[in-house]
Order: structure tokens, then C-alpha cells, then sequence
């Protein structure tokens, strides 16, 4: 018998999942929860230069799991 480990990750979000969470923050104005267990998912955005997004990561707190979107659209300058 192996002792448990007390690291506890969580498996990671399925193939269709993931094309669920790109899909609603891709969406302006749309709700983004996690598939797995319906709570609100965190999104944590880098910005490169003053109009473009390079990556969006994606966490839920509720079952640990995370994400990182990538090749999003340009954002729309602001001002």
C-alpha cells in the first residue's frame, strides 16, 4: 500500500470543456462558469502592447482546475 500524497491536483478541463470556456470568453457579455462544477471562473488577462491580448488564464477556485487561452482576437482600442 502507497501512502497517500498530499499534493492533491486536479485532473485538468476535458477537449470539450476547454472549447466551452473558449467559447463564452470569446463572447462579450457572456457568463464564463466552470463546466465541471457551475461555479464563476477567474480570468486573469496579459496584455502586450496597448491593443492586443496574448493570453487569458482561466482558474476556478471551487475545483482547482485552470486553463490558458490562447490566440485571442486583437482587442478594440480604448479611448
Amino acid at each position: 500500500m502507497t501512502e497517500r500524497d498530499d499534493h492533491d491536483t486536479s485532473a485538468p478541463f476535458s477537449k470539450e470543456e476547454v472549447a466551452i470556456i473558449r467559447e463564452a470568453v470569446l463572447t462579450p457579455g457572456a457568463s464564463v462558469e466552470c463546466p465541471r462544477c457551475g461555479s464563476a471562473l477567474t480570468l486573469k488577462e496579459r496584455v502586450v502592447g496597448e491593443t492586443t491580448v496574448a493570453l487569458l488564464w482561466v482558474h476556478c477556485t471551487t475545483c482547482r482546475r485552470n486553463l490558458i487561452v490562447r490566440d485571442l482576437p486583437e482587442r478594440p482600442p480604448t479611448g
